[in-house]
C-alpha cells in the first residue's frame, strides 16, 4: 500500500519532497486505522502447565487493496526513509493505552514487548516523545519492554548506550531480539544491560533433528542464566521442540504451537 502510494523517486521529487509525502501518508493510514497492533502471547513453562506471562506487541497494515500486509513489506521501506519511528510510536502508544484500559477495568497486566527499528533509537526526538506517551498513560514502570535487534552492535556505542541509559530511567526493560544470529551480539547483550534475550526461531527449528543446534541452544540458554538475563525462545510450532527445551530448562517460550498474534479484544479471551 505505502509502496503503492510512493512517489516516483526518478521524477523530480527530491528526497525531502519524498519522505514528507511517504509521512504524510503514513498519517493518513494511521488516521483510517489501516494499522493494527496484534499480541502474541509469550508462555512460561512448569511441567505440563503453561501459563502466560507475557506478549509481544507486532503491527500488520489492512488495506481493502492488498488484504493483509507484514512488517517485512513495508518497514524496510520506513526503515529507507527514516519513518520508521511513526510506526514504533505508533504501536508504543496502543500498547500503553492497553495497558491502560486493562488497569481501569480491573484486569491483570503482563509485561508487553514492543519493538525498536535502529533507526528509531537514533531519531532526535526519540526520547521526548516515548516520555510524553508513558506520561499520557501514567504506564506501570516494568509493564512494557523495549525489543531491539542485534543490528545495534554496528552502531555508535556511546550513542545507543545512551538511548539504552535513558529508556531504562524511564522503567522499560530492554530485551534484544534475534539473539544468537551473529557472535558480535554476545558483547553487545552484556555492555547495553539487557534484561532479556529472545533466542532468533532459526536456532530452534532444527533442534528435533539436528543434534548440533541442540547443543548449540543448550550452551546459551545456560549463559543467559548465569548472567541472570531471562530467555525467550521464539518460533516454537511443535510439541518435539517443547520437549526438548523443557529438558533444557527453558522457561518462556513464544510461537504458533502455544498461540498466534490475535487482537487486543481477544486477548484475555485465550
Amino acid at each position: 500500500v505505502i509502496e503503492a502510494n510512493r512517489t516516483h523517486e526518478t521524477d523530480t521529487g527530491s528526497p525531502e519532497v519524498q519522505i514528507a509525502v511517504l509521512t504524510a501518508r503514513i498519517q493518513e493510514l494511521i488516521s483510517h486505522n489501516c494499522f493494527k497492533v496484534l499480541y502474541q502471547p509469550k508462555f512460561k513453562i512448569k511441567g505440563d502447565i503453561a501459563k502466560i506471562s507475557g506478549a509481544e506487541a507486532l503491527v500488520r497494515l489492512y488495506s481493502s487493496e492488498f488484504g493483509v500486509v507484514g512488517p517485512l513489506k513495508f518497514i524496510p521501506l520506513l526503515e529507507e526513509h527514516n519513518a520508521v519511528h511513526m510506526i514504533d510510536l505508533f504501536v508504543l502508544n496502543k500498547v500503553c493505552k492497553f495497558q491502560y484500559d486493562n488497569v481501569k477495568n480491573g484486569k491483570p497486566i503482563i509485561p508487553i514487548s514492543v519493538n525498536f527499528s535502529k533507526k528509531t533509537l537514533i531519531h532526535p526526538s526519540l526520547i521526548d516523545a516515548v516520555k510524553e506517551i508513558i506520561d499520557k498513560y501514567n504506564t506501570p514502570k516494568g509493564y512494557v519492554q523495549i525489543e531491539i535487534t542485534e543490528t545495534i552492535s554496528d552502531m555508535d556505542h556511546l550513542i545507543i548506550s545512551n538511548i539504552a541509559n535513558s529508556l531504562r530511567k524511564m522503567g522499560f526493560e530492554l530485551a534484544m531480539d534475534d539473539f544468537g544470529t551473529k557472535y558480535a551480539n554476545m558483547e553487545t547483550l552484556v555492555n547495553f544491560q539487557f534484561g532479556i534475550a529472545k533466542i532468533d526461531r532459526s536456532l530452534v527449528k532444527d533442534i528435533t533433528t539436528n543434534d548440533k543446534s541442540v547443543v548449540m541452544l543448550r550452551h546459551l540458554t545456560a549463559m543467559l542464566k548465569e548472567l541472570d538475563i531471562e530467555c525467550v525462545i521464539e518460533g516454537v510450532e511443535t510439541q518435539a521442540q517443547i520437549d526438548i527445551l523443557h529438558n533444557m530448562n527453558c522457561e518462556v517460550i513464544q510461537g504458533f504451537f502455544y498461540g498466534k498474534p490475535i487482537p487486543s479484544k481477544d486477548f484475555y479471551s485465550m
